[in-house]
């Protein structure tokens, strides 16, 4: 049946939730499993008892070691009991039946699968991928609170106050006591507590030792940089773990949002505000913040402090994710826009992680990016096993790539000469990343000047031209130049020498696309060049090389050296190397090397597949996922698209018509889409009306 699955695939969501009380004895009765854990199973049929097992399974003997073991080991487990009455009800080698029970179908469900869909086909949807391992991927994501709105403004207020006392003595802020998570049962020690996470995640901290923020260690290690290095730790344990990279990313915005909380007052009450503050003591605050914690404090008791509350309000900055972090780059955007004018080019870009040898490199798969065989790759499910439960590896790929493409592709004028960018990063809701991005050619053209030089036909001419040249729509230049390979022979891909490891997509690097010198110029690119660089009356896309320091503005960790990383098993128990090469994606092979005398016919073929295999567009859920049920079904990708024979652009209106021979095809730029290996989407902007 076309609408039965053939194959599991899922998600681990974590959800915030209330602390619990300290419990002293384990495990837990079998009826409170699911209080805390959740089933929620979407498709045509439902699973199978054996297809849940390889997720879900609980085995009695392997809890009991793991509690003796804690027991004996973890200085934080001496003192819990072993209730074997609890243990009785756990089965020997099954599902919990409280698991069972409780979980939730949802069958033929029509609204869910557009919010997983994404912009280009899923991988595992493959006929030819189904049914040929027994690994079922799992990506984690979670939902987080990431606007505040579950800290209270009595609690900001009560930070705030500590912090204003703290200024006021001169003591430091890192001498916190105690932090009240909302709506928790009990207050937990939040802030320099190494016993939280040590005692939530015994698996990862098997001897309750070597947590955050632990006062004994000789040397003070920032939370952050500390979390950092956990999620980077050689045995994975801490990345590949459901739901510790969400916790520690809560626990980081609650501290924003108290850390960078501002009091503001309104105008009228601004000076007398500063003026109470001024005059309160430190006897006052202390007071204040007893009654605070005991629930007894009046604000009347002390006329000065309760003005300052009744007056004052906090307001949250700086917090990872939340709603004025986007208004912060929106605020940035505006301003780059004021002094650069309009952007011009729009460039949307959808690395294709779960079959890049470089992210399967960074996830610890033991690879030559110099020469990676056919086999190694392994198959579609098994790539995608490895990288939903890699995120950290999956981000430093990420990170790396589009870093590469716009220090060697966009700052070396594959588009022209670029003055500046502003990129932001997304994530789909299968929770892999793609990136959006504002282009500013180096040019001096104001919307008014572009109106009036379209009606010049020789700008019209050459404008055309430029885009012709930079933004593809079809593949007319690509289809009768390329020699494509048999793709069924054994192969390995070798890439050039000269490249690094960590860059092998950037192998377009050695072209020498304007057969210019280099410009030494190490100035950021980001930042309007200097008075003395060029600026062409048009854009051209044959630029000079431009050195640069790619600066995108968002949050990622610095380039450093690859750590030592475990090898997978990669081992292929139901598919032999003939089945695994006929079935390689074109994203998983790498450029074509440019050294090679044949490389423009290889490039082409490149190219020619790359589109076909992901840029080809075919309707999915994601089309319609904002059309109301009652209204016509219209694609918010507008395909397809109306297929021109030449290109025009109307002197009146400056509407632009791109010579177009396929309706399906999104449009890219060759160049870009060879480095990426992925899907994308590239648009010139018309500042003219």
């Amino acid at each position: 049946m076309a609408t039965a699955q053939g194959a599991l695939k899922g998600n681990c969501i974590t959800f915030l939730q209330n602390t619990p009380n300290i419990v002293n004895s384990l495990p837990l009765k079998m009826a409170d499993l699911c209080d805390t854990l959740k089933v929620i199973f979407i498709g045509a049929r439902p699973p199978e008892r054996l297809q849940l097992k390889r997720i879900l399974t609980v085995r009695k003997k392997k809890i009991v070691e793991a509690l003796r073991w804690l027991k004996k080991d973890n200085i934080l487990y001496k003192n819990v009991d072993i209730n074997l009455d609890n243990i009785a009800q756990l089965p020997e080698d099954d599902i919990p039946e409280s698991i069972m029970t409780t979980m939730e179908q949802i069958l033929n469900d029509k609204e869910v699968p557009s919010e997983r869909a994404g912009y280009i086909p899923d991988p595992l949807s493959n006929s030819t991928e189904l049914n040929i391992s027994d690994v079922i991927p799992v990506n984690n994501s979670a939902v987080l609170d990431v606007n505040g709105s579950s800290i209270s403004s009595e609690e900001r207020n009560d930070y705030l106050l500590k912090k204003i006392k703290n200024d006021g003595t001169n003591d430091e802020m890192d001498v916190e006591n105690i932090y009240l998570i909302p709506h928790s049962s009990k207050p937990v020690n939040e802030y320099f507590n190494p016993k939280l996470l040590a005692g939530l995640y015994p698996t990862l901290f098997c001897y309750g030792l070597g947590a955050p923020e632990d006062q004994t260690r000789p040397l003070t290690i920032n939370l952050r940089e500390h979390i950092r290095y956990l999620l980077s730790y050689n045995d994975r344990r801490f990345e590949k773990n459901h739901s510790f990279i969400f916790v520690v990313f809560n626990l980081l915005q609650r501290r924003d949002a108290c850390f960078h909380a501002q009091l503001i007052a309104t105008k009228p009450y601004f000076r007398s505000s500063a003026q109470e503050i001024h005059s309160l003591k430190t006897s006052d605050i202390e007071a204040a913040l007893k009654n605070i914690s005991t629930g007894t404090h009046n604000k009347g008791s002390n006329k000065a402090l309760g003005k300052l509350v009744n007056h004052i309000k906090t307001i949250g900055g700086r917090v990872i994710g939340s709603a004025y972090s986007r208004t912060s780059l929106r605020t940035h955007l505006h301003a780059m826009i004021f002094n650069q004018s309009l952007p011009n080019i729009f460039r949307t870009l959808n690395p294709a992680d779960i079959h890049s040898p470089v992210a399967l490199y960074f996830a610890g798969v033991k690879l030559d990016l110099n020469n990676v065989q056919a086999k190694q790759l392994m198959g579609a499910y098994k790539r995608a096993e490895i990288i939903a439960s890699h995120p950290v590896a999956t981000a430093k790929f990420f990170h790396i790539l589009i870093c590469d493409i716009l220090d060697t592709m966009i700052l070396r004028g594959v588009v022209g000469p670029v003055k500046a960018y502003f990129g932001t990063v997304e994530s789909q809701g299968q929770g892999s990343l793609h990136l959006h991005l504002l282009i500013w050619l180096n040019h001096d053209l104001k919307p008014a000047d572009m109106k009036n030089k379209i009606q010049d036909p020789s700008f019209r001419e050459n404008l055309i031209a430029y885009l012709e040249d930079i933004i593809k729509e079809d593949l007319n230049e690509f289809k009768d130049k390329c020699v494509f390979e048999n793709l069924d022979a054994p192969r390995s891909f070798n890439t050039p020498t000269r490249l690094s490891s960590d860059s092998i997509y950037a192998a377009l690097r050695t072209i020498d696309l304007a057969g210019l010198e280099e410009n030494t110029n190490e100035n950021d690119i980001r930042l309007t060049p200097t008075k003395d660089q060029s600026s062409p009356s048009i854009p051209y896309a044959s630029p000079p090389n431009l050195r640069g320091s790619p600066s995108i503005p968002y949050a990622s960790p610095q380039r450093t050296e690859l750590l030592q990383t475990p090898i997978h098993d990669q081992s292929i128990s139901s598919m032999d190397d003939s089945n695994i090469q006929s079935r390689l994606p074109p994203a998983c092979l790498p450029t074509p090397n440019p050294s090679l005398t044949n490389f423009w016919s290889r490039f082409c073929a490149d190219v020619t597949q790359l589109v076909e295999s992901g840029n080809v567009h075919r309707h999915s859920d994601t089309c319609y996922k904002y059309c109301k049920d009652m209204a016509k079904k219209i694609c918010r990708l507008i395909m397809p698209r109306k297929l021109i024979s030449v290109s025009t652009i109307d002197p009146e209106t400056g509407h632009i018509s791109m010579r177009r021979s396929h309706p399906w095809i999104n449009n890219f730029n060759e160049y870009i889409i060879s480095s990426c290996r992925s899907n994308m989407d590239i648009k010139f902007i018309w500042t003219g009306s």
